[in-house]
């Protein structure tokens, strides 16, 4: 049984698995630098809470260091009462100052917010969806801010965050264009005092709208101390703001300060970047390891620019055509030639006017062959979650019934069973967990108790 095992090897065992678990692979799209620390953690550590009184006890301790929450979990984000049952557990049972990572839900009041945060004294990564609130109770103890809008548009008063965290580190600011009802968020950057006291490592901005002149010299201003750094505009959904819409490939083109310290570049989705632009000189990026940029016929010469110092390269074409014996091909195939450290190069093939030869990698195929590079391409389309949908209307059809708790994705949560929803962390709050030796039985549970984690 496991609760016959030594206490100390237990939770030696659930530390590993909790250093193995926390942190997000590379290259997840949805992930805002590359890895969040602490994603994983609820859906892997909150089934042990059922497992004994031991395993209760040593992971409640895990489990409360994050209580930052999943794109999958927009049920626990959008409920303040989960989060207020979870932390008042948490700080009753003297665990409050664990907490690591926390994501506020936007309808708090600032009261509710200054009671959340209190206490936490060494929280470090923060999630808002609005941040007027906690403007007077921030910890200093914060590195790690992401303020993302889900209304028709969002303030990111840049001078008022350094203020109020002036030890961040990585700052990520999405706007919720690709959202019908939502908006971009608007970045504000007076020139004058654009980073004041900030030290960004990396810097995240999805889906804003704002003034060029501000942006580049804000950028400017981090260039020595960036390690990571995305921009991404999906410019079909910001009609409504024209007259405040950035251009991410003229921003570009302006930057003429080197980034010594930049290591992974992430541009999207059409930025027109120009291949005269300095920016991607190898004196100006001499340590750049990865890169995710679309590009078209003019700005494919930039990869020629790039220092041999790169391990992944991910790109998607746009206004292109591509053959064997094409110049693209050629330009392709001494991109390759030249990075000796190269270990990825993937290649999408966007909607956006691409023509290609049956034949058109085959070159590129073998030569990445040759030089042990892992190569991958596949035609590409826009994230779609009508998954759910489509296979319903099918199996209307069919006699044969659909295991919807096979399902992980975000987009079938509304189908799972309710041990589903526990095991993928939509379950009860934290004091509700059961701490006899059996695991409780779920018909049994107080549905008043839903958790946050």
């Amino acid at each position: 049984m496991a609760s016959s095992l030594p206490t100390e090897l237990i939770k030696h065992i659930l530390e590993l698995l909790y250093e193995d678990v926390r942190s997000y692979e590379p290259y997840n799209p949805d992930s805002p630098f590359g890895k969040m620390d602490g994603e994983h953690v609820a859906f892997i550590f909150y089934p042990f809470l059922f497992v004994s009184k031991i395993f209760f006890a040593l992971s409640l301790p895990i489990l409360a260091r994050h209580l930052f929450r999943t794109s999958t979990d927009l049920v626990a984000i959008s409920n303040s009462d989960r989060l207020l049952a979870s932390v008042a557990s948490l700080d009753a049972r003297g665990l409050k100052s664990v907490i690591k990572s926390l994501t506020l839900p936007p309808n708090l009041s600032a009261t509710e917010a200054a009671a959340v945060l209190r206490g936490c004294t060494r929280l470090n990564t923060l999630h808002l969806f609005d941040f007027d609130p906690i403007v007077h109770v921030t910890p200093s103890s914060i590195t790690t801010l992401l303020l993302t809008t889900n209304t028709q548009s969002g303030l990111a008063d840049l001078p008022s965050l350094a203020r109020a965290f002036p030890r961040l580190a990585s700052l990520w600011l999405e706007g919720s264009s690709r959202d019908d009802t939502g908006g971009p968020i608007i970045l504000k950057i007076p020139t004058a005092s654009a980073a004041p006291g900030w030290c960004l490592r990396d810097l995240v901005i999805r889906d804003f709208v704002g003034a060029e002149d501000e942006l580049v010299a804000f950028l400017e201003q981090l260039a020595p101390t960036l390690e990571t750094l995305s921009l991404i505009n999906d410019t079909d959904q910001l009609d409504k703001f024209e007259h405040l819409e950035i251009v991410i490939g003229s921003v570009v083109d302006r930057l003429t300060a080197p980034f010594p310290r930049l290591r992974g570049l992430r541009f999207g989705e059409l930025t027109w970047l120009s291949c005269d632009s300095v920016f991607f000189n190898r004196r100006h990026l001499p340590l750049i390891a990865e890169i995710a940029l679309t590009l078209d016929d003019n700005s494919l010469p930039i990869l020629l620019e790039l220092p041999p110092s790169l391990s992944h390269a991910l790109l998607a074409f746009a206004e292109i055509e591509l053959g064997a014996n094409s110049p693209e091909m050629d330009i392709l195939l001494k991109f390759v030639e030249a990075q000796s450290h190269l270990q990825l190069l993937s290649i999408d093939i966007t909607p956006w006017n691409v023509e290609c030869s049956d034949d058109w990698s085959e070159r590129l195929q073998e030569l990445c062959a040759e030089r042990g590079v892992m190569f991958g391409c596949n035609k590409w389309d826009r994230k779609d979650n009508s998954g759910a949908e489509d296979y319903l209307s099918e199996l209307s059809d069919s006699d044969k019934p659909f295991d919807f708790d096979a399902e992980d994705g975000e987009e079938w949560a509304h189908l799972w069973s309710e041990e589903k929803r526990q095991v993928m962390g939509l379950g009860k709050t934290l004091e509700a967990a059961d701490t006899t030796e059996a695991p409780p039985d779920p018909e049994a549970r107080d549905g008043d108790n839903d958790s946050y984690n």
